[in-house]
């Protein structure tokens, strides 16, 4: 790959596999390593996951906040004490101004 089109992993649900495509941009806002070592994706369609990539596996880490699902998680933030904090905006902007960020807190609380 050139520099020019740096590869990107994603994950194919399907297979259970981590794939890699050159095409994929946005990543970088979307899969971050966390200081103990996990790989997080915040993923539009099925939340936020956590890869392995010692063993390729990609396992459901928030699916949903209490019974609601997310409309469409993007952007994603580490901080240094863990918390995990990301964006679920789905199709929402200026004409519809219902996205939300959400905390997730190391105990497992999940602030709005």
């Amino acid at each position: 790959m050139s520099s020019t089109s740096p590869s990107a992993a994603f994950p194919d649900f399907t297979g259970g596999r981590l794939v890699f495509d050159h095409r994929i941009r946005r990543l970088a806002e979307r899969l971050k390593v966390a200081p103990d070592g996990r790989v997080l994706v915040s993923d539009y369609i099925n939340g936020l996951l956590e890869l392995d990539p010692q063993r390729g596996t990609i396992r459901p880490l928030l699916g949903h906040r209490n019974s609601e699902s997310f409309r469409g998680c993007n952007d994603l933030h580490i901080a240094t004490k863990g918390d995990i904090y990301f964006t679920d905006q789905g199709q929402t902007g200026l004409h519809d101004r219902t996205g939300r960020a959400f905390r997730l807190c190391p105990d497992g609380r999940i602030i709005a």
